[in-house]
């Protein structure tokens, strides 16, 4: 079985501050703008929330995970045994 997580990052966690003119830029401006937030949100990912996700899952349900990232989605995946134990 697998299931898909939706996260909403408070900006101040990953360290970015929307400026208050954000509307009154460029389409080129907004593009860079959302690709470093991105940026710093794939890294938060990847060093602190995925750790936490595959410590206290594995220990809660004591059965081993398969936790995915996808970067080009944005997207953690987690996969876990059924009741058959089988992925």
């Amino acid at each position: 079985m697998s299931e898909d997580i939706d996260i909403v990052l408070n900006s101040e966690i990953i360290d970015f501050t929307f400026s208050k003119d954000l509307f009154n830029k460029s389409n080129n401006q907004k593009n860079k703008l959302v690709e470093e937030l991105n940026n710093r949100a794939l890294d938060f990912y990847k060093n602190k929330l995925l750790k936490v996700i595959t410590n206290d899952l594995s220990n809660e349900i004591n059965k081993e995970l398969k936790i995915a990232l996808r970067d080009e989605e944005l997207a953690i995946y987690i996969e876990y045994p059924s009741k058959l134990g089988i992925f």
